[in-house]
């Protein structure tokens, strides 16, 4: 019995960091990793430190200042910034923005209040995620379009051939 006590305090306290956020109305757990691997993210200006964390599914996301929020109709983004002490950095599309925290270590918390807002229909770290797909899937499409090629220049060499003849 006091086995189960203290794994279930201990379960608990693993949990108790924060280190989760919401989607779809669900809590999705992070565990915090020291990644050997660094996420390039070349389009973004982010300079800050990104924390690294793996998702159950065993992906690897990087989370750094950045949130990406959704505000309801008529709610105003003004309204949130000395509340949860956030900067916004743009407006995204209609309703939805980019903002920044003070610190990483923040990010979490502050996506996880902002969450259950009246002004908020949801709130999520901006995720920096492995790229890892894109050059296989690139070398992959070359392999196609030069097969293609391929046929189609054998295609005229046969046709000019049937035309000297």
């Amino acid at each position: 019995m006091q086995k189960f006590i203290i794994m279930s305090i201990l379960l608990t306290l693993s949990y108790a960091g924060g280190n989760f956020y919401y989607y779809q109305d669900k809590k999705i757990f992070l565990t915090p990793i020291q990644s050997s691997v660094k996420i390039q993210r070349s389009y973004s200006k982010q300079t800050n430190k990104i924390n690294y964390y793996k998702t159950r599914k065993g992906d690897i996301v990087g989370i750094g200042k950045e949130l990406i929020i959704k505000l309801k109709d008529g709610a105003e983004p003004q309204s949130l910034v000395n509340k949860y002490h956030i900067i916004i950095k743009k407006r995204l599309i209609k309703n939805i923005y980019l903002v920044e925290v003070n610190n990483t270590k923040e990010t979490l918390n502050t996506s996880n209040k902002l969450t259950f807002d009246d002004n908020v229909i949801y709130a999520q770290p901006n995720f920096i995620k492995r790229m890892q797909q894109r050059w296989k899937n690139f070398f992959y499409v070359l392999f196609v379009f030069l097969h293609c090629l391929l046929v189609v220049v054998e295609k005229v060499v046969v046709i000019n051939q049937q035309k000297l003849i």
